[in-house]
């Protein structure tokens, strides 16, 4: 029996065409149906700013800030670590240098921990002191390699190392090389000496600035209506994670007035406060019912 080829062609034609228009609303249908049922996004919270202003003034006592920790840093500041002798080591010689590296490395850190852990009469630690200020940082890690003595002892298969290093001696170190803003008070100032006005007169003005926000993000109220304050106070590690928050906000304007001094504002957002608080309180993916 003959075959027609047109008739067949028109006939395969007519086919692909007829495939084609169903998979085409096929895929509209399946794609209008997960438009329907795709659950509405949860919209995100507008920034809610703080603003904190504070202005940093040199005065006299300024050029020594850390001066404010003479008083946790007397006399002699003493640290002990051991390590074990090693038995695997066969070498005498060489088993008793090994444990007084380490030794003298936990004495050392040991050492930096407590004279980083100083506090001031207002309750801020060196530490937080040195966070902005890496250069002053540098010079502590320093006097810890270089100047403290360690001595050695041995007893019980083990090396006992003793890291020693004067407190009045770190105050001094740390504030050294910086110009007395008594003496060149309504003095010409040499560009060095300048730039270094402004720079403690920024760091003033920083330390200030965050000591506002960090009162201000303390007594943000929360949707149960707690303050921060109380709701984190028996959670250590949800503090020093919103500590960590506000360290690293920056200010966003910065300015330095005919007196030398430095007028700085930070704009931080409310909601980023609330949502670490309320997450480590327990509010975690529902908490914005509540707001």
């Amino acid at each position: 029996m003959a075959i027609n080829r047109a008739w067949l062609k028109g006939s395969l034609k007519q086919v692909r065409g007829i495939l084609f228009w169903t998979l085409a609303l096929g895929l509209i249908a399946g794609a209008a149906g997960c438009q329907h049922f795709q659950s509405a996004p949860v919209p995100a919270e507008p920034p809610d700013y703080f603003k904190v202003t504070a202005i940093g003034v040199l005065r006299p006592g300024d050029d020594r800030p850390f001066a404010a920790f003479q008083g946790a840093l007397k006399g002699a500041l003493v640290c002990e670590a051991h390590a074990a002798l090693d038995g695997q080591v066969a070498d005498p010689a060489q088993r008793l240098l090994l444990a007084r590296a380490e030794a003298r490395r936990a004495a050392l850190r040991a050492l930096g921990q407590k004279i980083t852990a100083a506090t001031d009469k207002q309750g801020q630690s060196l530490a937080e002191r040195l966070k902005d200020n890496p250069g002053k940082q540098a010079i502590l890690n320093e006097m810890l390699e270089n100047v403290a003595q360690v001595t050695y002892q041995e007893k019980d298969q083990a090396t006992w190392a003793k890291a020693e290093l004067s407190g009045p001696k770190v105050v001094e170190v740390l504030d050294a090389n910086t110009p007395s803003v008594a003496a060149t008070a309504g003095a010409a100032l040499t560009p060095q000496q300048a730039e270094q006005h402004r720079r403690l007169a920024y760091d003033k003005a920083l330390r200030e600035v965050k000591a506002m926000l960090r009162a201000k993000a303390m007594n943000l109220e929360l949707s149960d209506k707690r303050l921060v304050k109380d709701a984190l106070a028996e959670d250590q590690s949800a503090m020093q994670e919103l500590d960590a928050l506000l360290f690293l906000a920056q200010p966003d304007e910065v300015k330095y007035l005919p007196d030398g001094s430095c007028e700085m504002t930070v704009y931080f957002d409310r909601n980023r406060v609330r949502e670490l608080a309320e997450r480590k309180r327990g509010g975690g993916w529902f908490s914005w019912l509540h707001r």
